[in-house]
């Protein structure tokens, strides 16, 4: 499918909307910096970035530039440490305003002279990661517990941080750690290891991991939610069936439930009763989320709705307005619904929004329309 889309048998709970948890990003302290404009700022900034910079000239530089002259930034390793949460201010503020190479700044200058601080090292991690560098975030995690003190929360801000790299293995054994380390391990950290588990393709250990979960507490949307979608992964059954329902039960706000529950009831032929599940979802989403709007159409067509289909689709390509991906999608079920001449409208459309297959399609439709018409 173009465009990322999703096929029909994509996991809709790994794919189209993340419904596992994910570690918050921030590590950063509790205590809350107020947005504002620099000016404020900088009634926080230029005393916490003295602590780094060095009391007058260069904290002010450094509150509005970076030095040119890094070694002006060097203060003791004693002195850093004393004056840690200040330094962890400076940085959060900084984080507040978008400047990360300011930040990046103050902690590189930091672990300069504390490169074992672990306090600095899990800050730094957090920066990678709003810097969109997670396999560099990993790594600063890593080197955080390493230095310890280790703790599960760490090995599982791990995981994560490994996921987002795209490292399913390490994410798997830092999940599996944080486990294996709590004495009462939390539930986030068994849901995040089986949806790992079902990513990396070990369904049977991803249902045992998930139902151990469950065991502890059963009012678990997102669980109920993976189970189903390794049903569907496997085929479909009544039983995944049962898990989507009790998860969109328990969560009636996330639609992607409602998705995979009619991807089943249609595996299953059950027609009607997938149409009636998506039709729960609001319109807008129904008319603007290619992959709902994706089980829309093809639910309709399995029904013999053709027009009905292609009706809704073209009232989804109206609402998305710029979307390739529903343009082409409309021209597809104007194809399918034997209406040609609009099928090459909207393959041109899409084609102009630059679909990656516009100029095939286009064609193609083409030589149908004049074939159709000889």
């Amino acid at each position: 499918m173009a465009g990322g889309a999703l096929s029909v048998s994509e996991p809709i709970c790994l794919g189209m909307q993340r419904v596992y948890d994910r570690e918050p990003k921030s590590f950063l302290p509790s205590r809350p910096v107020r947005r504002g404009t620099v000016a404020k700022a900088l009634l926080v900034l230029i005393p916490a970035v003295a602590i780094v910079a060095g009391m007058g000239y260069f904290a002010i530089q450094l509150a509005t530039e970076k030095p040119e002259q890094e070694d002006s930034l060097e203060l003791s390793g004693a002195e850093l440490e004393r004056n840690l949460e200040r330094t962890r201010v400076a940085v959060q503020a900084y984080f507040d305003e978008g400047n990360f190479e300011a930040a990046d700044t103050i902690l590189s200058s930091a672990l300069r002279q504390l490169p074992n601080n672990q306090d600095l090292l899990k800050l730094n991690a957090e920066l990678r990661m709003w810097q969109n560098r997670p396999e560099e975030a990993y790594l600063e995690m890593q080197k955080a517990y390493k230095v310890g003190p280790d703790h599960p929360e760490l090995r599982y801000a791990a995981a994560n941080y490994a996921n987002e790299a795209g490292l399913t293995e390490d994410a798997i054994a830092e999940a599996r750690k944080a486990i294996v380390m709590s004495e009462r391990p939390d539930t986030r950290f068994y849901r995040f290891l089986g949806a790992m588990q079902f990513k990396a393709g070990r369904v049977a250990d991803a249902r045992g991991t998930l139902l151990i979960v469950l065991q502890q507490n059963d009012a678990q949307p997102q669980v109920y939610g993976m189970l189903a979608e390794m049903d569907l992964a496997e085929g479909a059954t009544e039983k995944g069936v049962e898990f989507a329902r009790r998860a969109r039960e328990l969560d009636p706000d996330q639609f992607a439930y409602r998705v995979t529950e009619a991807r089943l009831l249609r595996r299953l032929g059950r027609l009607e009763d997938a149409l009636a599940v998506l039709t729960g979802i609001d319109e807008y989403t129904r008319l603007t989320n290619a992959a709902v709007l994706r089980d829309v159409i093809l639910t309709l067509q399995a029904l013999g709705q053709h027009d009905r289909a292609a009706d809704f689709a073209e009232r989804a390509a109206e609402a998305s307005g710029t979307s390739a991906e529903i343009v082409m999608m409309t021209a597809d079920a104007m194809d399918a619904a034997g209406r040609l001449e609009a099928a090459v409208e909207y393959a041109q459309r899409a084609r102009m929004l630059g679909h990656p297959n516009g100029e095939a399609r286009v064609e193609h439709l083409r030589i149908k329309l004049a074939a159709s018409s000889s």
